[in-house]
């Protein structure tokens, strides 16, 4: 797994975290840092958007 598969995967499963707290009502702000951190990481990388981070589409 390359650098860039680590971290993609460590923030994919932080997204997943905080998105469980959106059934409470909270973590809104938070899940959108953390999809602008992915999207922050995938334009310093050379990858391609494929359906795993069209996430940043949005953005």
């Amino acid at each position: 797994m390359t650098d860039f598969e680590s971290m993609y995967y460590n923030l994919m499963g932080h997204i997943a975290d905080v998105e469980e707290f959106l059934s409470y009502g909270e973590g809104n702000e938070m899940i959108r840092d953390a999809q602008q951190m992915l999207c922050n990481i995938l334009e310093e990388s050379d990858e391609k958007y494929t359906e795993e981070n069209e996430i940043c589409m949005a953005f």
